[in-house]
């Protein structure tokens, strides 16, 4: 009873509908000066960020003080290697200059763990070289990992990066600098404590055993996969680089849960600072099973947990950068029953490659890989058949948002209006809303195929618009075609597709792509949309032309909302195709944005994408 009052209430809370109106679908240091030049370049005490005078090789001071984490230290430069040696007891500290204008140590910390640190000033006598205090963040209150993968790739890090020794295919291997007697014997503690880290890294992390205890405490045990054989090319990688191509399946020990057998994978690139996310998978003969979570991997060999996630279980990171303020009065977009589904993990990207390394390299009869291969296409099949409904939110700064939610969500917090849910927000402003949910209704002015052509050779022909910068920009593109096409008389509407997205044939990969739309009268006198867009046709082309042109990495493909499309479509398994009228000029944007700050922002948009200095892709 409680729930249908709530119910009413919000319903009670929109605006009357009338039933009709439903509806369907530097280095900067490069020239030599001397230390007497300082003084010219020295900037006021209370400045935030004092850097080293422009012109100035820093690498000519021989005597220079700095504070690294609050502790002070006096550094004389090694002439040789033009390295700074700070003394520090049994454990000297390296000090160089960085490409961001500031200095960079290599210490060890209180476990003798080598790392790099960020010096926070620098000083020669009096005169600052380098502040950066002000902009010290302490990072002490975070929880950080407490295991073998973190130990070791923080350590190579640091010593390669310092010494500039990284073995990397992609990059020229740099020599490291020579130097004093005294900077060699220095050197040397590093050297030796790497030679120690690379053992570790050769013998433990290739083990074939290991122990995973998840986060309810259970554990079972996991037997690594065989490899298949390698070919001539790989096996030349292997020595060259100095790895070991592995495979990274597992099979684990049978699990019960909840009075059911299950059978268990596990999937866990043993190389330490994998980006990949170690995941066991619960399989029943279907293919599908409960989530659970790893919470540490043991070697019998080591002391130290190969990988602890136990920070991350224990005390979860709060959620920052929503991309709206209020996002929070958005429903949850998952019903209750798929809540304790694996599917968070197959949408990640990093998950999906080592899958597909471990599917190579363990071959095509590993078990282990087969089963989670079929556990992630059920439960992304069973996301992509879940019965959700479109909910369309107006923030307070007038916001347009929209996003797949579950029913019993939207009925709480919205109200219904054609086939779409609405906040408050969006009720409050229906005459702005109802506008965009299916602009073609009443479509009275058409044109010919060959005016359609006839714009669309006009439009490839505009100088002003970026057609060979097909990255970014489509937004700004439609909306001067748009423009044009109306002042010409032209009735126009855009179409939208939201989703995973790319372009066959080229390395255009999008999340959302708008092109303007033109009806034309078919065969049989009925207004047919044609969609004009130059970026990635030759002519006018029919809206499913246009969007089976891209390929959607998702399990439904393509399905018809309301505009504004949902957000989260492409996590849900589906693309958005949605139809507006020409005014929206981005998702998201503001009801009350002026269409002189859409065409000030489309003119700005293209200037920036023509010409030589392209930027970096933002759609």
């Amino acid at each position: 009873m409680k729930f249908k009052l709530i119910t009413i209430l919000y319903l009670l809370s929109c605006p009357a509908f009338s039933a009709s109106e439903s509806d369907q679908a530097t280095n900067l240091f490069n020239q030599s000066q001397t230390p007497k030049e300082l003084e010219k370049y020295q900037t006021s005490a209370d400045s935030l960020y004092i850097a080293p005078p422009p012109t100035l090789d820093v690498e000519t001071v021989p005597l220079i003080s700095v504070v690294i984490e609050k502790k002070s230290y006096d550094c004389h430069l090694d002439s040789l290697s033009k390295i700074y040696i700070c003394p520090n007891g049994k454990s000297p500290l390296l000090l160089k200059y960085n490409s961001y204008g500031g200095f960079t140590a290599l210490k060890n910390d209180k476990n003798q763990q080598a790392e790099l640190v960020n010096v926070t000033s620098a000083k020669a006598g009096e005169i600052t070289l380098f502040d950066n205090s002000a902009y010290q963040i302490d990072f002490g209150s975070f929880n950080k990992p407490n295991d073998l993968s973190t130990d070791v790739t923080k350590q190579l890090f640091a010593i390669d990066g310092f010494l500039e020794i990284m073995k990397n295919p992609l990059v020229k291997s740099v020599p490291r600098k020579i130097g004093s007697k005294e900077y060699e014997t220095i050197v040397k503690s590093y050297l030796d404590k790497k030679a120690s880290l690379e053992k570790i890294r050769k013998t433990i992390f290739r083990e074939n055993n290991f122990q995973v205890k998840l986060e309810n405490g259970k554990t079972i045990n996991c037997k690594r996969g065989t490899r298949r054989d390698l070919t001539k090319e790989e096996d030349e990688w292997q020595k060259s680089n100095d790895q070991e191509l592995q495979c990274s399946a597992f099979t684990c020990e049978k699990m019960h849960i909840d009075g059911k057998d299950y059978d268990a994978s596990l999937l866990y690139e043993s190389i330490p600072g994998a980006f990949a996310y170690p995941s066991v998978h619960i399989t029943d003969a279907n293919g599908l099973g409960p989530k659970v979570n790893v919470r540490s991997i043991r070697s019998p060999n080591s002391k130290k947990p190969l990988v602890d996630y136990s920070h991350l279980l224990d005390n979860p990171m709060p959620s920052y950068g929503m991309p709206y303020p209020g996002m929070q009065s958005i429903p949850a977009p998952f019903p209750e029953s798929l809540s304790n589904k694996n599917y968070s993990r197959y949408k990640d990207p990093n998950f999906d490659a080592s899958l597909q390394y471990s599917k190579n390299m363990c071959g095509k009869n590993n078990l282990a890989v087969q089963k989670i291969e079929k556990d992630k296409e059920n439960v992304l099949n069973e996301i992509a058949n879940t019965e959700l409904v479109q909910f369309i939110t107006v923030l307070s700064d007038g916001s347009l948002i929209g996003h797949y939610v579950d029913l019993n969500e939207a009925v709480k917090k919205g109200c219904m209006y054609s086939d779409v849910y609405l906040n408050p927000g969006a009720a409050e402003h229906l005459a702005a809303v109802k506008k965009n949910l299916y602009p073609d209704k009443h479509v009275d002015t058409t044109i010919s195929l060959e005016r359609a052509t006839e714009l669309f050779n006009k439009a490839r022909t505009m100088k002003d618009i970026a057609w060979d910068y097909k990255q970014d920009g489509c937004y700004a593109r439609a909306h001067l075609m748009a423009r044009r096409f109306e002042a010409e008389g032209v009735r126009v509407d855009k179409v939208w597709i939201k989703g995973d997205l790319f372009v066959p044939e080229t390395n255009i990969s999008w999340n959302f792509h708008v092109a303007p739309i033109v009806y034309v009268k078919d065969k049989n006198g009925v207004p047919q949309k044609m969609v004009i867009d130059p970026s990635l046709f030759d002519k006018p082309v029919t809206v499913e032309e246009w969007d089976h042109k891209m390929t959607k990495r998702t399990v439904k493909g393509s399905v018809v909302t309301a505009f504004p499309f949902p957000e989260n479509a492409a996590l849900v398994e589906r693309a958005a195709l949605a139809f507006s009228s020409s005014d929206p000029y981005l998702p998201g944007n503001s009801i009350n944005m002026s269409e002189e700050d859409k065409m000030k922002m489309a003119d700005e948009t293209m200037k920036n994408y023509r010409g030589d200095n392209k930027p970096t892709p933002g759609k």
